[in-house]
């Protein structure tokens, strides 16, 4: 029979540490355990997590994506001709991605005119005989798992443009779609490919032949068992970690993101350059992707926002709690009427009973209830 109470008696010895110290004899305590008394449990959020967009850290570990640079950032330019990586604020050597490069002589411009994305897009010129294009390599691919992604193109109609994904030397060791006739307006292409063989250094290629030119608005490509843009097996292995909350979306990163930049579309979401780590960001993950991954990891998220005065909806916060994922769109919609409340009523997901539901100022909403926050005025 199993004994639930149980007494132990401690014998505390004081052990001199000077000269004029010495022990207490005789000096006992007893203690009583009552195993059948349960105390209050120990609160969830004991053990926390942190993270943020430092170069390549969330998009190489938890982020779906597997092309670099999908919005053309920095121009596609042969090995060794680009410009040089800065160095991060605190002297440490800058992020260096894997880089687009061109295929086929003097083919690839970098234009400027009416971009889909950014500030610049690349052209690729024709000459109605050699294949012109370029590609990424360095990808990671799985034999049988299949890979879906979309490629936004704008075009001549004499241009015949195949995106292809290799994954060895050998001319089987490829798949290549060849896509529809293109039209002088954006358009997006599905892609959908399987892996014929594990390969750590695939290779991505957009190319044309035939006349005109084409452009390339972005490009991307996910594991077809990606959850909303996060990969499968990574958030799997942290939900096994029953983290109470995670801290979001960073540090250092805050000091020069602007968070109205990743809101909408991800596809019309202009890339940055983050200067506290010296790295570019395409600006895919925003404050929905973040509490999307919190749903997935089953964590409350702790948010930071910090402001240097330029937004009106952030005086620099943080907040964590069980309601902050119905709740953060409120926080920062303290004032529809302001330019940054009108992109987010009419691009971010919409909050069921949500403050901007309707036209009008919001009020402020009441968090006090929901979470703990600190405010920075």
């Amino acid at each position: 029979m199993l004994m639930w109470r149980a007494v132990c008696v401690v014998a505390i010895v004081m052990l001199a540490t000077t000269g004029t110290v010495s022990a207490a004899a005789g000096n006992v305590v007893s203690v009583t355990i009552d195993a059948r008394a349960a105390s209050e449990p120990v609160t969830r959020y004991e053990y926390g997590m942190f993270i943020e967009p430092i170069g390549g850290l969330i998009a190489r570990t938890l982020w779906a994506e597997m092309l670099d640079d999908r919005k053309f950032y920095y121009p596609i330019v042969a090995a060794g001709q680009g410009p040089p990586v800065p160095s991060s604020v605190e002297g440490r050597p800058g992020v260096v991605y894997r880089k687009w490069r061109p295929i086929g002589a003097d083919g690839v411009q970098m234009d400027s005119r009416d971009c889909y994305v950014g500030s610049h897009c690349p052209r690729v010129v024709l000459d109605g005989g050699s294949v012109h294009g370029f590609g990424q390599s360095g990808i990671g691919v799985a034999k049988g798992k299949a890979y879906r992604g979309h490629v936004v193109l704008q075009g001549d109609p004499g241009a015949s443009v195949a995106i292809t994904l290799i994954w060895g030397s050998g001319t089987d060791d490829r798949r290549q779609l060849a896509l529809p006739a293109l039209s002088s307006g954006w358009q997006s292409y599905p892609l959908d490919f399987v892996s014929g063989a594990d390969c750590a250094d695939a290779r991505l290629e957009i190319t044309g032949s035939g006349s005109g030119a084409f452009r390339v608005g972005t490009v991307s490509l996910m594991p077809a068992d990606n959850i909303d843009g996060w990969r499968a097996d990574t958030t799997s292995i942290l939900q096994k970690l029953h983290s109470g909350m995670w801290r979001l979306p960073g540090g250092n990163f805050l000091s020069n993101w602007d968070w109205h930049g990743a809101i909408g579309p991800r596809d019309r979401r202009a890339p940055m350059f983050d200067h506290a780590w010296s790295a570019m960001q395409p600006n895919d993950l925003g404050m929905d992707e973040y509490m999307e991954l919190t749903r997935i990891l089953g964590v409350d998220p702790y948010l930071r926002c910090l402001d240097p005065g330029r937004d009106a909806h952030c005086g620099g916060f943080e907040c964590h709690g069980c309601g902050i994922r119905a709740v953060w769109r409120a926080f920062w919609r303290w004032d529809c009427s302001c330019e940054g409340g009108r992109r987010l009523r009419a691009t971010a997901t919409p909050v069921p009973g949500g403050l901007c539901s309707s036209p009008g100022p919001c009020r402020q909403p009441d968090l006090s209830s929901r979470c703990h926050c600190r405010v920075d005025s």
